[in-house]
């Protein structure tokens, strides 16, 4: 079951998409600097499937993209999530830290965004990165795009 500490619209983290973002808890590798890092003891909330669908239908119209930031370590119930999404007819996103996720969870996504935060190296507007945002359907690597959309910080 996944557990969540937040959900929120985000503008900026698919190109040209409006997500319902979750936050999910539970990640495991430590990334050091990781920008989820306050959330590590913050109280979390299992997202069950009456609040998923409420959630889909109150964003209804106002969102095409459904994001989750982790979630893959708990595979079954994110995937199950990704297929409601996908029936709901919004598109389907994932952020990882991981360089791969399993093929059952990437045949639900449409966009995926790869890689440890290294803050040597930066986040997906810097050029140097090592993440990297991939078009799944479209077989893209679309990781330029936050470096023309978005400022370098």
């Amino acid at each position: 079951m996944l557990k969540i500490y937040s959900y929120d619209i985000s503008l900026t983290d698919v190109p040209n998409e409006i997500s319902l973002a979750f936050a999910v808890a539970g990640c495991n590798l430590g990334c050091r600097d990781c920008f989820w890092q306050h959330l590590l003891d913050a109280p979390t909330q299992i997202l069950d499937d009456e609040m998923f669908q409420t959630l889909l239908i109150k964003y209804q119209g106002l969102i095409s993209c459904v994001l989750f930031y982790g979630g893959e370590w708990e595979a079954d119930d994110l995937i199950t999530k990704l297929q409601c999404v996908h029936d709901a007819g919004f598109k389907t996103c994932l952020y990882t830290g991981r360089t791969r996720v399993i093929e059952p969870i990437r045949a639900n996504l449409d966009y995926l965004k790869t890689g440890r935060y290294d803050s040597q190296k930066g986040g997906l507007t810097s050029a140097t990165t090592n993440q990297r945002f991939y078009d799944v359907v479209g077989k893209r690597d679309l990781t330029h795009l936050f470096r023309t959309i978005l400022p370098t910080r």
